[in-house]
């Protein structure tokens, strides 16, 4: 899994911020999401919010693309340690999944999961 590119919009509350969304190169995965997702939470030096973007001063949006991009790779690193404790054919499929799922296009993370139950 890779980022592409990144989407940039102005904040909508406050216009020296920004919101910076990033696209991938294939649908993530649930799995991949939630290691994703975890590593930018714990992240101290960018602010990722539960939309799926982080928010950034003017002049800060490179540096946070920089780091989106080495918590991509980490989560990279913690999906082939989870692939690596499971059954080799369960492993296989899952893998054979990701690659059926790679297309052209840019990709959003899914939406994450309520915390709530009903």
């Amino acid at each position: 899994m890779s980022i592409l590119d990144f989407d940039v919009q102005i904040s909508p509350q406050f216009s020296a911020e920004r919101e910076i969304e990033p696209h991938f190169n294939r649908e993530p995965s649930n799995t991949w999401a939630a290691f994703f997702w975890r590593r930018c939470e714990a992240a101290e030096d960018i602010e990722f919010l539960g939309a799926n973007f982080a928010r950034a001063v003017e002049g800060t949006v490179k540096y946070v693309e920089g780091q989106l991009k080495e918590l991509c790779e980490e989560a990279n690193d913690d999906m082939v340690a989870y692939l690596a404790s499971k059954p080799d054919q369960k492993a296989s499929d899952i893998v054979e999944l990701e690659r059926l799922q790679e297309a052209a296009g840019r990709w959003r993370l899914p939406p994450r999961p309520t915390p709530y139950t009903y």
